[in-house]
């Protein structure tokens, strides 16, 4: 009985240090290799952006394979071109330097307001067209529809 009761546990410790060995050498099917990169902006253009991550993985054989994961963001105006290159849009109206007044330049519709927008004139620059002028009136036009002019 005092032998029975020996044998048990030194049995248990020999079957766990070999399940322990086995685990620790056995490479799984697939298992993630580190942290996938954080998503990125690989893409632009003036209505989009395409935002991609690559995450890795390791297969049994010990391969590592990068996988890439991608999605399309879509919003009218996102990007505005300058330079030949597409930028962040902003709604942002900035004042001027010498009291010239004030200019919303960050987006695909710029505008520059007068000092005083009462009896100015309100300067307004389409994408791809000629620029437009007009006092406050323009700007009740614009609320009014989809048509601008």
């Amino acid at each position: 009985m005092k032998t029975r009761a020996l044998v048990h546990p030194l049995a248990w410790c020999a079957v766990s240090t070999v399940c322990a060995q086995v685990a620790a050498t056995a490479p799984a099917m697939i298992e993630p290799v580190g942290v996938a990169s954080s998503y990125e902006v690989v893409e632009r253009d003036a209505h989009s952006r395409v935002w991609a991550r690559v995450s890795y993985a390791t297969n049994k054989l010990g391969e590592v394979t990068a996988s890439t994961n991608s999605y399309t963001e879509l919003a009218t105006g996102i990007h505005y071109l300058e330079a030949g290159k597409w930028l962040e849009s902003e709604a942002k109206i900035e004042i001027l330097p010498n009291n010239a007044g004030a200019a919303a330049s960050r987006g695909q519709h710029k505008a520059i307001f007068p000092l005083e927008i009462q009896s100015g004139v309100i300067e307004l620059a389409l994408p791809e067209t000629d620029l437009a002028r007009g006092g406050n009136s323009m700007v009740a036009l614009a609320r009014l529809g989809p048509c601008l002019l």
